[in-house]
């Protein structure tokens, strides 16, 4: 498996060094549009904090920068909710016990900005790409209170961090109809170290399920696998080539 600054070095050797023979019929610069899921792996002490992978969804848009040649740029946000706790307790609440269900759980915002570079390797409707980003990881942590009888619910962020963070991305685009494409992806993904809270098999719930997380200190390091639907548009309606 490449390291991240491996696939992010190969991306920026071929793009500056790159004389590349794509070609359009059109002088407009295309756009990608990009809805993906995905399954989220964490690795290392990320992966100890939250063994089982979650899921992540995936907004992002690119622009061609130049007609001579197929970089885009682009930026992208994905969220993540997982590390999740639930408990019902019984609480004194207007002088009488009503049963309180919580849940807490850990939210993961990825904002970035990158490059994208197709190179000219395309196989009919198959158009593989490369991707470099640079960006930022926020992982906040929620804990929801509904009183059950009375219907009523709010909900708190406890505890919150932003770190630089930055990925490397592999990924195939197949082309479906005219201007839609299934878009499959494989990212490797890490951050400078941050402080988050995570789920302790070991502590009891006293008054709520936040009694059950503690804080660590760690990169956020991931495999991303995603599955998606890409649209591509210029300035051109019938969408030709």
């Amino acid at each position: 498996m490449l390291k991240i600054h491996k696939i992010i070095g190969i991306f920026l050797l071929v793009w500056i060094t790159s004389a590349t023979g794509y070609a359009q019929d059109t002088s407009a610069k295309f756009n990608f549009l990009d809805f993906s899921v995905g399954l989220v792996s964490p690795q290392r002490t990320f992966g100890k904090s939250f063994g089982d992978g979650f899921f992540n969804l995936d907004l992002a848009y690119h622009r061609q920068i130049s007609l001579e040649k197929p970089v885009f740029w682009g930026i992208g946000i994905g969220y993540s909710k997982f590390g999740s706790v639930y408990g019902t307790f019984e609480e004194t609440i207007d002088l009488s016990f009503e049963e309180v269900s919580y849940s807490t759980y850990n939210n993961l915002v990825n904002f970035r900005g990158g490059f994208r570079y197709y190179p000219d390797l395309f196989f009919g409707r198959f158009y593989p790409y490369i991707e470099g980003e640079l960006g930022g990881a926020w992982i906040f942590t929620t804990t929801d209170r509904t009183i059950t009888a009375l219907e009523t619910s709010e909900s708190d962020i406890n505890f919150g961090r932003i770190a630089p963070s930055m990925g490397g991305t592999i990924g195939l685009n197949i082309e479906i109809v005219d201007s839609w494409y299934l878009s499959l992806g494989y990212t490797i993904f890490k951050s400078l170290p941050i402080r988050y809270l995570y789920p302790d098999d070991n502590a009891v719930q006293l008054d709520s399920t936040l009694d059950v997380f503690k804080e660590r200190r760690s990169t956020v390091d991931a495999n991303i696998f995603r599955i998606g639907i890409t649209m591509r548009w210029d300035r051109y309606t019938n969408f030709e080539e």
